[in-house]
């Protein structure tokens, strides 16, 4: 599944160019890749995943502006037309040729409170592994 980001932001004043960098910066940090200008997609293992960085591209989103978020299946992504110019490397590096496995790995620890007890808690981590098959 891909997330795609479309944003629209307004950059006419110094505060408004840098909070419209900020959130570009935040896209970046979040494993998004530009498709290109104000356009932005990343790869998720699910629905729940995407929701996941809807939830936290709401938090940082400035109030100003215009901001679209697409859920799109790897087949309608890869249905896109190119209309002028050519695929990025983004849509090049997922063709049929690549198979994309998402990995969650979850990892329990124990952590002392302050009364000296124990307590348990769950760390997920997700990630991607890509294998290209040749032509």
């Amino acid at each position: 599944m891909r997330v795609m980001v479309i944003f629209d932001l307004p950059v006419v004043t110094k505060m408004e160019r840098k909070l419209a960098t900020s959130f570009r910066k935040f896209l970046l940090d979040d494993g998004f890749e530009m498709l290109q200008y104000s356009v932005y997609t990343r790869l998720c293992p699910d629905r729940d995943n995407a929701y996941m960085h809807l939830d936290r591209i709401k938090k940082v989103a400035p109030r100003n502006g215009s901001i679209r978020m697409l859920m799109l299946t790897e087949h309608q992504f890869a249905d896109m037309y190119i209309v002028v110019g050519e695929k990025n490397i983004q849509e090049v590096k997922n063709t049929p040729h690549t198979t994309s496995i998402f990995l969650k790995i979850s990892i329990k620890r124990n952590y002392p409170n302050n009364r000296g007890n124990f307590v348990s808690k769950t760390v997920q981590y997700y990630t991607m592994i890509q294998i290209v098959r040749g032509l």
